[in-house]
């Protein structure tokens, strides 16, 4: 045996050696830690308990029950309380029952006469045009400049000069009326003016012959009446005591 034979067996001898050495060393360490670990008692479920130290020996140990499907107290179900909306409901707000006012009329003259009464359909003869023609109103006679009278509270809507019924006055009047007073005489009357507001016997004016179309007849007072823009007979509206019987001609 030569010198590098025996060289490399000795090498390989200590290796042996210092290998057995660290895992002795290992092994001993372990053993010498799991030995001074303190014991810690386990349940019968598995679980591990904390260990007990000095007086707590002396107290009763209480273990956790382990909770199965069986012993799990079911949760009773709460009803979630009902939702109240704070929006009112939109409803429409019911119109005032308002009753018709009723209009209380008088008439425009003192004891006049009738000379020509109210007709849509037969054709009444004009001395003035020579011709025959409805009449929308009626014509009140009575003398040269007799006060006209307002026949119901109401309000002027027009005071005008017709080119063919001259001067007249229109005065609007509750539940859809309409008074016209034509034929006046040409004067301003104080307090006659658009938007003024006029009670029943207020004056409006003087009887005049301003309308051409009716000047041949005596002096008189045109009066017309409409309802909702219709014309109506105003003796069947406003009650008029004449003077004297109807005359028409």
């Amino acid at each position: 045996m030569n010198q590098f034979t025996r060289d490399k067996k000795a090498v390989a001898r200590a290796s042996a050696i210092l290998l057995l050495s660290l895992t002795a060393a290992v092994v001993a360490v372990t053993l010498i830690t799991v030995l001074s670990r303190p014991k810690t008692p386990v349940t019968p479920g598995g679980d591990t308990l904390p260990p007990v130290h000095g007086s707590e020996t002396e107290r009763e140990i209480i273990r956790p029950k382990p909770v199965t499907p069986e012993t799990k107290k079911p949760t009773p179900e709460t009803k979630a309380p009902p939702v109240t909306s704070s929006v009112t409901p939109e409803t429409e707000p019911l119109e005032p029952v308002v009753a018709p006012v009723t209009v209380t009329w008088t008439s425009p003259l003192a004891a006049p006469t009738l000379l020509k009464a109210h007709d849509l359909t037969a054709q009444v003869f004009s001395r003035t045009m020579n011709d025959y023609r409805v009449h929308t109103g009626v014509d009140l006679g009575t003398s040269d400049g007799a006060v006209v009278y307002c026949a119901a509270d109401g309000v002027i809507t027009g005071v005008t000069d017709d080119p063919f019924m001259g001067r007249t006055v229109t005065v609007s009047h509750e539940n859809g009326y309409t008074s016209y007073y034509k034929n006046l005489a040409p004067l301003d009357v104080p307090g006659v003016t658009v938007g003024a507001k006029v009670s029943a016997g207020t004056k409006l004016g003087a009887v005049g012959e301003s309308a051409i179309i009716e000047i041949s007849d005596e002096p008189h007072l045109h009066f017309e009446i409409t309802k909702d823009g219709e014309p109506v007979d105003p003796l069947e509206v406003v009650k008029i005591t004449f003077s004297e019987p109807a005359y028409e001609g």
